[in-house]
């Protein structure tokens, strides 16, 4: 695995999604699970490629 530019767009957008399950997840009682499992895809998805 490379730290390069790719791999801080996938950085800076795993984040983004973080902060926006933190942000409207407040109002689902599922979202916290939703968003730890997206991230996990997001992931594995950006450590095998």
């Amino acid at each position: 695995m490379e730290f390069d530019e790719k791999f801080f767009a996938e950085l800076a957008a795993s984040f983004a999604a973080i902060a926006t399950v933190w942000i409207y997840g407040n109002r689902s009682r599922n979202a916290p699970v939703v968003g730890i499992f997206s991230q996990m895809v997001w992931w594995w998805l950006t450590i095998t490629q």
